[in-house]
């Protein structure tokens, strides 16, 4: 029995093509401005610190001790910036099924062909904090020779998730089956 053709969910663009099919997914830019709005804040009492440092020409200790904070403030401000612009590509072309973040360099799975997939599947991460509790998705795959693969990550509802495997099932001609852990719709 054929699954209802599921919405496009908010955030996603489909572009199909007879040998190629192209699915957009823009990454949580709210996520991305509160944490370039974090960035500003950290980034610029690192910028007073060293300021003062030059100024006072204070002992290289000085320089040193804040080392580790600039590492983090680099990475919140790269990992901001790539959730305010990038988008997540995944693509399906004579056989090749590629996925890539752009504008902002993020690593991505390598490419593989789509022979080798046996199932997708959506799964719910949960993440508890002090005070919060966050919910995720993933769309992963389990590959012919048993194996999992995480292809995208960080999707804000499983109706994303399920909207992408659905559409890329479909196209590839996978036909769906449960598999253990994923999220059921």
């Amino acid at each position: 029995m054929d699954q209802p053709v599921l919405p496009m969910p908010p955030g996603i663009a489909v572009d199909q093509a007879d040998t190629e099919l192209r699915i957009t997914r823009r990454w949580n830019r709210g996520m991305g401005a509160a944490m370039l709005a974090f960035a500003v804040f950290w980034d610029g009492f690192l910028v007073f610190w060293y300021s003062m440092v030059v100024t006072m020409h204070a002992p290289v200790f000085f320089a040193l001790f804040p080392l580790l904070h600039v590492a983090v403030g680099a990475v919140i401000t790269y990992s901001g910036l790539a959730n305010v612009l990038n988008a997540t590509t995944l693509a399906v072309s004579h056989g090749t099924f590629t996925i890539t973040h752009a504008p902002i360099p993020w690593r991505a799975p390598t490419p593989f062909h789509t022979w080798e997939l046996q199932q997708l599947y959506t799964k719910q991460h949960v993440s508890h904090g002090k005070n919060s509790t966050t919910t995720t998705y993933s769309l992963d795959a389990v590959m012919q020779d048993g194996r999992t693969r995480r292809l995208v990550s960080g999707l804000e509802s499983a109706d994303q998730g399920r909207f992408l495997e659905q559409r890329l099932e479909q196209y590839i001609g996978i036909i769906d089956s449960n598999v253990i852990g994923e999220v059921k719709g």
